[in-house]
């Protein structure tokens, strides 16, 4: 997660991952479609691996950030680091035993990916209804006739979730079950507000059937790699990551046709994805949209590659303490022509992008709907934009797409001529269990609720219902097109391994750095004006995280 650029940041937009045709909305807990409702409809016998039947025109190579080396850890501490926030009690050590029975309510917010849509009606405002967790419910329910209301709690598509989920925990009121990104954990941590899931990972699940991954020890049904990226900076797990998410560039082959490229050629440098952006503005045809400038941090990677191995010895997920210490030391330094040549190269892309592009009015539906209505060209998004492609009567024409090209020698003299790291991994629906369930004795129900939730056919069934997400949950079948993107994923860090990622760094200093982007990309601030901006708050904020942590450098 995050590097921000115009109207909708990284951070923002995962904060804002919504269902199709919509982005989050109102501040209030809005119950729907609980287990017992007699307007769901029955629960299916969902079937063992069931296929996330995605097709389309995705790479069928994906680069892969492999790994060069053991995940590197801080050890888990026996409870979380903790000051208990006003109003909470004493940190909730990680106990082997839940607390509670498998009986009685439970709230549920599996993310606005995954909430039941208000209709199962489709239309055009409506492209893609869903109801899986509902079903799933339903057919737990019916394992466990002691267990009450399994309310699946909405959130409204246009709130911020992390300032809602804020709130929520402040009142009392989050559920037993939810959905939260575990770089905002990070900041958690010291709160009392989330509840270590180290001693539930390691026992069996029972839902799984015998000799299958997890069904000995449940986390060894994730995928190991992605999943290992998702432990906090005190060393524990909070959250359950169930399925994964990439980005691609996502291509009008008509409009390619129309400007006189080759539909079928994607570019697979940057130089030829200049040229490419050039010919459809000569051409006066559709410009490229972003629904969140990932790129911009996949540039960094590339340009500032010669010393990521300074910054991050040895290679697998980055630690953020690493990062603010490599800054602290002046490792990385923005006040370098390494550095300036990053962002004359951010500053380049301003003419081939939509001239909306730094509006802060545009949701990241909206930035969706340029693209599927043929305004722009070209569109940066992840696999949302997938299942929206394939489930839109009215589109009409071809797509592509294509992995971040490579910056070479052409581009910018610091290259090394590695490839983009694919952006993504169990960055998408992660699920903690809340310091409420412990308190109201509803722990062993959400425990053992998540369990069955991410069993092969369960996971199937939500993931492949929506088409727009890969499983992080092994003996779940993808189409042949996305198995190069689950490789990738599966089998690399993604970001996790990117030392210029928006989540190495304090939320407050990732947004004030791309928000001194942005005023040189609208021509505020010039280059070196940039350079020390950044360098300033990038020292302060790692001086600061490198206190409140007491990290030694």
């Amino acid at each position: 997660m995050k590097s921000v650029r115009h109207a909708i940041s990284r951070r923002t937009l995962l904060r804002q991952v919504a269902p199709a045709g919509a982005l989050l909305v109102g501040g209030v807990l809005l119950q729907a479609c609980g287990g017992s409702n007699s307007n769901s409809n029955p629960a299916p016998t969902p079937q063992p691996t069931e296929p996330v039947k995605q097709t389309g025109a995705l790479p069928t190579t994906v680069p892969v950030s492999t790994p060069t080396g053991v995940p590197v850890a801080a050890p888990p501490t026996s409870a979380p680091a903790a000051t208990p926030a006003a109003g909470s009690s004493t940190a909730v050590p990680a106990s082997a035993t839940p607390v509670g029975k498998v009986a009685g309510d439970l709230q549920i917010w599996v993310g606005t990916n995954y909430q039941p849509s208000a209709s199962m009606e489709k239309s055009a405002q409506n492209l893609q209804p869903h109801n899986a967790v509902v079903r799933v419910g339903d057919a737990y329910k019916k394992l466990h006739p002691e267990v009450g209301k399994l309310d699946f709690v909405v959130v409204p598509t246009t709130t911020d979730a992390r300032l809602w989920t804020e709130t929520a925990q402040a009142g009392g009121t989050i559920p037993h079950i939810s959905w939260q990104h575990s770089f905002q954990i990070d900041d958690d941590v010291h709160k009392n507000w989330w509840v270590p899931l180290d001693p539930f990972v390691a026992q069996p699940n029972h839902y799984i059937k015998a000799g299958d991954p997890g069904s000995k020890v449940w986390i060894e049904e994730f995928y190991e790699i992605p999943t290992s990226t998702k432990r906090s900076i005190d060393g524990h797990l909070y959250v359950i990551p169930y399925d994964l998410i990439t980005t691609f560039y996502y291509y009008n082959k008509d409009l390619f046709k129309k400007a006189g490229l080759d539909p079928e050629a994607a570019p697979k440098t940057w130089a030829e994805f200049e040229k490419i952006q050039q010919t459809l503005k000569d051409k006066g045809i559709g410009p490229t949209g972003h629904t969140s400038w990932w790129s911009d941090t996949q540039v960094a990677q590339m340009v500032f590659s010669s010393i990521a191995d300074k910054v991050h010895p040895g290679g697998g997920p980055v630690l953020r303490k690493e990062v603010e210490c490599a800054i602290k030391n002046g490792i990385w330094d923005y006040n370098t022509p390494m550095a300036a040549d990053y962002l004359r190269i951010l500053k380049a892309e301003v003419p081939f992008s939509d001239p909306d592009w730094a509006s802060t009015a545009l949701t990241a539906d909206a930035w969706r709907q340029k693209f599927m209505t043929q305004q722009d060209a070209i569109m940066e998004d992840h696999t949302q934009l997938v299942g929206l492609l394939q489930s839109d009567p009215q589109l009409g024409f071809q797509w592509g797409a294509f992995s971040c090209p490579t910056i070479t020698k052409e581009t910018s003299q610091f290259s090394t001529g590695r490839p983009a790291p694919p952006i993504g991994g169990a960055t998408s629906t992660q699920l903690a269990i809340t310091t409420r369930a412990v308190k109201e004795e509803r722990e062993a129900l959400a425990v053992d609720f998540l369990m069955y939730f991410c069993t092969p056919e369960n996971a199937a069934l939500v993931i492949g219902e929506l088409n727009n997400r890969l499983p992080n949950i092994k003996g779940v079948n993808v189409a042949e097109d996305l198995k190069g993107p689950l490789n990738a994923i599966a089998n690399g860090y993604g970001e996790a391994a990117m030392f210029v990622y928006g989540d190495k760094v304090s939320r407050e200093t990732d947004q004030k750095r791309a928000d001194a982007i942005k005023l040189m990309r609208l021509g505020k601030a010039d280059i070196p004006t940039t350079q020390k901006t950044i360098q300033d708050l990038q020292m302060q904020g790692a001086l600061a995280d490198i206190k409140q942590n007491n990290w030694s450098c």
